[in-house]
């Protein structure tokens, strides 16, 4: 369900779900959390198999934010699913973190070395 992929300094986390909800936004929350205890300095939340998003899992992205922005660091979203893009313009969370179609354009952007 959740993988995570850990390159110099950047921690990608994958969200492996069609449809990322309430049933789902715990069990990622607790492995946001226990994962950003290593305080990476760069995170990218690869949410390009998620066609859709629910509020409660949209809380726990955000939760896992305020973690990453108090440890110094810096979060990117990957979303090409169009549902999932107009979601996250909606809710304004794409004026909080920048959203990337790739998660190489992701990674490139945060220019960890």
């Amino acid at each position: 369900m959740f993988e995570i992929e850990y390159k110099k300094g950047l921690s990608v986390f994958k969200v492996e779900l069609k449809r990322a909800t309430y049933k789902d936004s715990e069990e990622f929350k607790e492995f946001l959390v226990k994962e950003l205890q290593n305080k990476p300095k760069g995170v990218v939340i690869d949410l390009s198999k998620c066609e859709f998003i629910d509020s409660a899992f949209l809380g726990s992205i955000l939760y896992g934010s305020k973690i990453i922005s108090n440890n110094g660091g810096e979060l990117r979203l990957v979303a090409c699913h169009m549902d999932t893009e107009a979601l996250l313009d909606l809710t304004g969370i794409s004026k909080l973190i920048q959203v990337y179609e790739s998660v190489n354009e992701a990674e490139k952007s945060l220019k960890i070395s």
